[in-house]
């Protein structure tokens, strides 16, 4: 049985500091993926990665999705709910209320084959350098 999934996707509007929406991209991706492995939609933080993240992460989904492999998962948004990107600080207490985890990632697709399976399978993040890098 086929079934279709989307979530929203939020306005680059509603993010105040700049350098953020590696943390959106992210947690939507996580949040697809979640909801084709369980057919049960649950937003994961982003507010909970920015916060918990050093400036490393900037521009860097990869190290973003290291962070939510290496701690077991994210928590929700209703029980970390965004604050238009104004940096927090960390909650790690609440680690321990994970509510959708990932076991890893693939970073490259090579082929249009490989991007077809993807696709079929989970959410993926693109990305494009910005002012011509």
């Amino acid at each position: 049985m086929a079934f279709l999934c989307q979530t929203l996707v939020l306005k680059q509007s509603h993010v105040f500091i700049q350098d953020s929406c590696w943390a959106f991209a992210t947690m939507g991706a996580i949040e697809g993926l979640h909801k084709i492995q369980t057919r049960n939609l649950v937003s994961p933080s982003s507010q909970e990665v920015y916060d918990c993240s050093d400036k490393k992460f900037v521009h860097s989904y990869n190290k973003a999705l290291d962070w939510v492999t290496h701690n077991g998962g994210v928590i929700s948004e209703a029980e970390h709910p965004c604050t238009c990107m104004q940096k927090q600080e960390c909650k790690r207490e609440k680690l321990d209320k994970i509510s959708v985890s990932i076991r890893g990632y693939m970073e490259r697709i090579n082929s249009e084959k490989d991007l077809v399976m993807a696709v079929a399978r989970q959410a993926l993040i693109t990305a494009k350098p910005l002012h011509g890098q």
